[in-house]
């Protein structure tokens, strides 16, 4: 029988406390936490060719870098040495992968060694350029994004910062063609992703919606969803800086609650090879608490099953979070189901170095909420 303590919902007093006391405990996150889960994001860049006012790459202080294709290999290489790698990110945390002028030479080595799905969102602006839309098609992606505000020439001054509707559209027009003479041959899904300042209905009567509709309907093209709500950034993202039509997920959170689940699942290569938990997000730099390595100097099994990535999320789990994540509005907590809290809680309380409460932790089963 599960005691009540194992059954509190996720979210609860008890339910947080339990799972903090597991994840503080050295001896579980060795054995038991942590496994590879067969996916990694591979950052080619983090160089862009927009000035989106809801993205916080005008804030970042990292210097630009193109990861190389022989770092790129090494990482891979070293990533499966873990396991089967089903899924490699090409999106980096604020960049365009389209302005890595080896991107494709990335993908089909990703190919070459067995991943099934490789994954990008882009801007749109170099679809045109080098026949890019071409490679997309020819290349085999499973799956490439597009983020636009909308489909209107002002949008893209007023959102995006730059005069490149032009571009997009027409790079749009060029993929969506180009997939349609391939037939079955292309299985690559295209979505578009919309940040809007004004209600959809509206942004679906604009010029550039009506060009792009026809391939819509056909399935040529999908919408993957729209929003005028906006992540922010860890904070750094202002609601006074963005138009009154667009809103921004504020969040501060308790430290009692438990890690992010990309602090222990979400593995991501910089483009200067450091080792990062999560993909999604920064506060200014990459190069910040959440590095747990570098793959330039170690191996990734090495780093993933490491002391560091172990010390990291043990202090977390103890209340002391860095600065990105305490207000970070993409924060989904680690959880897990009933037996195996159970499991691994006895293993958890016989750790003496898994001890974080300074008030003292209910550590006997009979007490529950």
């Amino acid at each position: 029988m599960i005691e009540k303590r194992f059954r509190a919902p996720p979210g609860s007093r008890v339910h947080n406390a339990v799972l903090r006391r597991i994840l503080t405990s050295d001896t579980v996150l060795r054995e038991e936490i942590g496994q590879f889960i067969g996916g990694i994001t591979l950052m080619p860049n983090n160089i862009c060719n927009a000035k989106c006012i809801f993205c916080s790459y005008k804030f970042n202080i990292d210097p630009k870098r193109t990861m190389s294709l022989e770092l790129f290999q090494m990482a891979l290489d070293s990533t499966l040495e873990m396991g089967h790698v089903g899924t490699v990110v090409l999106t980096p945390h604020a960049g365009e992968p389209l302005a890595d002028p080896r991107l494709f030479d990335k993908v089909d080595y990703a190919h070459k060694r067995g991943v099934e799905r490789v994954i990008f969102t882009t801007n749109g602006i170099l679809l045109g350029y080098n026949e890019n839309y071409k490679k997309i098609v020819d290349g085999g992606l499973y799956e490439v994004n597009i983020s636009t505000p909308g489909l209107d020439r002002s949008a893209y001054e007023r959102l995006f910062g730059v005069r490149k509707y032009d571009d997009v559209i027409a790079g749009i027009v060029k993929l969506a063609e180009y997939k349609s003479s391939r037939g079955d041959v292309c299985r690559t899904r295209i979505q578009l992703i919309v940040h809007l300042d004004r209600p959809f209905d509206v942004a679906t009567q604009e010029e550039g919606w009506k060009i792009v509709q026809p391939y819509l309907d056909a399935g040529v093209l999908s919408l993957l969803g729209s929003s005028t709500d906006f992540d922010n950034w860890s904070g750094v993202i202002d609601a006074e800086a963005l138009p009154e039509t667009m809103t921004i997920r504020h969040a501060e959170h308790d430290c009692s609650a438990p890690p992010c689940e990309r602090l222990i699942h979400d593995l991501a290569v910089l483009p200067d090879g450091k080792v990062r938990v999560c993909s999604c997000r920064y506060l200014r730099t990459d190069h910040d608490e959440l590095v747990i390595g570098d793959v330039t100097s170690a191996s990734m099994k090495d780093i993933y099953y490491g002391d560091t990535h172990r010390a990291l999320i043990r202090r977390i789990a103890g209340g002391d979070w860095p600065e990105v994540c305490r207000t970070c509005s993409l924060y989904r907590p680690a959880t897990m189901e009933p037996e195996r809290m159970k499991r691994l809680y006895r293993i958890a309380i016989r750790d003496d170095d898994g001890t974080h409460w300074s008030n003292g932790f209910p550590t006997d089963p009979a007490v529950t909420e």
